[in-house]
């Protein structure tokens, strides 16, 4: 549970890009991975760890047709396993819309670099590998 204001999906605006883009499908919660299907985004399925990816940075209901997502910079994210601290993130395995460590990084599979916990890496309190539902800080989008 985040402990100093920081949820999923908002984001530090120096640097990001966001867009407005189609969506399909279900309604997605801000915050969820979002991944491109047929022309459209929805929220990642568990397993889908092929990009492109975005980041909702506001909730779309199933009737939207439209979706803002965050394709670069560093958002807060919902972690669905153990991820250790400056190691790359793809789409969760077995949680649609979450992220884990991914374990054959690759440039198609990897859609960011875990960071810090919401309330680490402020240079004061040094960051810690995650734990299922760590809400996290990410650098989203190219990471090499």
């Amino acid at each position: 549970m985040p402990t100093s204001g920081n949820y999923p999906g908002d984001y530090e605006p120096q640097g990001a890009i966001v867009i407005q883009t189609k969506k399909t499908g279900a309604a997605i919660a801000k915050g969820d991975l979002c991944t491109l299907s047929s022309g459209s985004f929805r929220t990642a399925p568990a397993g889908a760890t092929t990009g492109p990816f975005g980041v909702a940075t506001k909730a779309a209901t199933a009737a939207d047709t439209t979706v803002q997502l965050l394709i670069q910079g560093i958002v807060y994210m919902t972690a669905s396993n153990v991820i250790t601290v400056n190691n790359v993130i793809t789409g969760s395995t077995g949680t649609a819309g979450q992220v884990e460590q991914s374990a054959t990084p690759a440039s198609s599979t990897i859609c960011g670099w875990y960071l810090a916990h919401e309330n680490e890496g402020d240079g004061v309190t040094v960051p810690t590998d995650t734990v299922n539902g760590d809400v996290i800080r990410v650098r989203f989008g190219v990471v090499y």
